[in-house]
């Protein structure tokens, strides 16, 4: 999945709507101009609902996948990139599929590094790994144990 050029375009026709909108409040303060761009964003997604889900969900998946994003990366960068991603989400899925204890606070942490995902994903405009390090820690801690039981579970088949 690529960020094609008529996203490109659909994102340049409502970043020039909004400045144009912005340009035209005249001389107003800073918090009258930002409760205006408020009230014009707000009134945007709700005339765009399904606009706007998909912009999120491309905005999600490069969050979690951003080599999907990035041209300037090289082939063995996008997969290590992906492999790590796939691993964390793969191991935090184990660990819940194997949870017999802590449900809550598995469900916790999976809260917070969901969480800082969607905070992070929309309030950066680039899509750069980097801004994923604090929600791999959380999911580490998830998926370490998840794949420990995995192999116990089949250490125990074998034996």
């Amino acid at each position: 999945m690529r960020l094609d050029t008529n996203d490109i375009r659909a994102y340049e026709v409502a970043i020039k709507d909004i400045s144009n909108y912005a340009d035209g409040l005249g001389t107003v303060t800073d918090t009258e101009r930002k409760e205006a761009l408020s009230r014009y964003a707000l009134t945007w997604i709700a005339d765009h609902p399904a606009q706007f889900v998909g912009m999120v969900a491309k905005r999600m998946v490069a969050f979690w996948f951003p080599g999907v994003f990035q041209s300037g990366w090289s082939t063995s960068h996008k997969m290590i990139d992906l492999a790590i991603a796939i691993a964390l989400l793969s191991g935090t899925i184990l660990c819940v599929y194997f949870a017999r204890s802590h449900r809550f606070e598995i469900f916790a942490l999976i809260l917070g590094a969901g969480s800082f995902s969607v905070l992070s994903a929309l309030t950066h405009m680039d899509t750069d790994g980097r801004y994923r390090v604090p929600s791999e820690l959380i999911l580490l801690t998830l998926a370490v144990p998840g794949f420990l039981r995995l192999l116990n579970k089949r250490q125990s088949r074998v034996s």
